[in-house]
């Protein structure tokens, strides 16, 4: 995967539980690092919802934004450790649209067999963060990029 052309639609859960901000920050902050335009990196700040709030932006026009966003992205990363239906939502449409996607998941966590049990999607389960990134690094440098019909970890 060449970084320089590559941009990220990264989703992980807000409405459905912010335990995990911390890890999206270094999600992000990795892929940044390595030449990634992650077209969603608001998803990692600490206050999202605040910010959206600010920016004065309503349900659909969120909507219509992260379309675009989608629309736009060579590769989806969701964080699917935290059960969100807006995660599911964005998963569905990237399959739809014929994006590569990689899910991440924690391995102490009953993941739904939507995501799970898809051929379609790279399903990275790992064990903390440490692990996670080397596992991420992999995935995007070279013999772990399949497309659309990953395989699992």
């Amino acid at each position: 995967m060449r970084p320089a052309a590559r941009k990220v639609y990264f989703c992980g859960s807000i409405h459905g539980g912010r335990s995990l901000q911390p890890l999206y920050a270094s999600i992000v902050d990795f892929l940044a690092q390595r030449g990634y335009d992650v077209l969603t990196s608001h998803v990692a700040a600490r206050d999202v919802i605040a910010e959206e709030q600010r920016e004065g932006g309503d349900a659909a026009q969120i909507y219509e934004r992260d379309i675009r966003w989608l629309l736009e992205c060579d590769l989806v990363i969701a964080e699917v450790s935290i059960p969100s239906l807006g995660v599911g939502v964005e998963v569905a449409t990237a399959q739809h649209l014929g994006k590569s996607i990689i899910c991440l998941c924690r391995t102490d966590v009953a993941l739904s067999a939507m995501i799970e049990g898809n051929p379609g999607l790279r399903v990275i389960r790992y064990g903390d963060e440490g692990e996670l990134m080397g596992l991420l690094s992999h995935e995007l440098t070279g013999t772990g990029e399949r497309g659309n019909a990953g395989t699992r970890s």
